[in-house]
């Protein structure tokens, strides 16, 4: 993943409009505040997903007198850096989810040939894992898998491709490296990547690529004091997927060990992103809402994450 022709040129494109060091979480929160502070608002609430929820802490950190509440759903602490952790949290969701052995079944018969749509390519064990691990990240996806590991297991790789073929890159691209090649790669050791990796199916083939392109792209230094635990006052209600392959609940745990006045629900069969799940109402009217409506975290029921499947 980024090819490093692809990494240069939206490299090179975007640095005639911007300065690519410039793009970072905590100038962001600066703006955010700006943005708030225009529209005339004394405090206000913040909602996060995955690399979102690092930017609320951060928010809260910088802006602590203007948070009133705070959700975090797939809680990522600012200390955890991208993607050093990805093949041990995909691990575990893998095994979860009871696809381990299948999924290294079918790594031990690459590398293969494949063609899709007259395009003909060679489908690497490496690659294989990380678009398997990239599928785990909702539980409509996650209910997908088996179906796609048992056909590739047969030599018919159709059902992957036509997943993930042309989404590999996006328009978010740019600012994703800003982002973690300032407050995460860079922090990276390859022998602790590798040491961290070497009992997952997943190697550390997502670590080396991503240092890779890292290279390539002007970067941020920020103080050191950045990656310290956030502490705020604020109530903040985290919201965890216990088959979550990139933030597991272990992680809203230890932040929530900072927080004061924090509460951490795991939804059973939750993954990253909420999509696929069912009784969504459970989410919205019954914890979020209310919370974001004054309720007290110790008052909120949560039984009915029980039926989201």
């Amino acid at each position: 993943m980024y090819p490093l022709d692809y990494v240069r040129r939206c490299r090179d494109a975007l640095s005639k409009v911007a300065d690519l060091r410039f793009y970072t979480t905590p100038l962001a929160m600066d703006d955010l505040d700006d943005v708030r502070a225009a529209l005339g608002y004394d405090k206000i609430d913040l909602f996060g997903l995955s690399y979102g929820t690092r930017a609320a802490l951060v928010y809260a950190r910088q802006h602590p007198q203007h948070v009133n509440r705070i959700v975090l759903m797939g809680a990522t602490p600012v200390w955890a850096a991208m993607p050093l952790h990805h093949s041990a949290n995909a691990q575990r969701a893998l095994d979860l989810l009871g696809m381990s052995e299948r999924v290294a079944a079918v790594m031990k018969r690459l590398p293969a040939q494949v063609t899709y749509k007259g395009e003909t390519a060679t489908l690497r064990p490496e690659i294989f894992a990380e678009q398997i691990r990239k599928l785990m990240y909702t539980p409509l996806m996650q209910h997908e898998i088996p179906r796609i590991v048992d056909a590739a297991a047969k030599g018919d790789f159709d059902p992957l491709l036509r997943v993930v073929v042309n989404t590999q890159l996006g328009d978010a691209d740019g600012m994703y490296l800003s982002v973690t090649c300032a407050e995460d790669t860079a922090r990276i050791d390859p022998a602790e990547g590798k040491r961290l990796t070497g009992d997952t199916l997943f190697g550390d083939y997502r670590i080396a690529q991503q240092r890779r392109a890292c290279a390539e792209w002007p970067r941020a230094t920020l103080p050191a004091s950045y990656w310290d635990d956030v502490t705020v006052d604020a109530p903040v209600l985290m919201l965890s997927g216990r088959r979550d392959p990139v933030t597991p609940p272990a992680w809203a745990d230890a932040v929530a060990k900072k927080l004061p006045h924090a509460r951490n629900i795991v939804i059973a069969e939750h993954a990253h992103v909420p999509v696929g799940l069912s009784h969504m109402e459970c989410l919205d009217d019954t914890l979020i809402l209310p919370f974001l409506d004054g309720a007290e975290l110790d008052k909120l029921d949560a039984a009915c994450v029980d039926t989201m499947r």
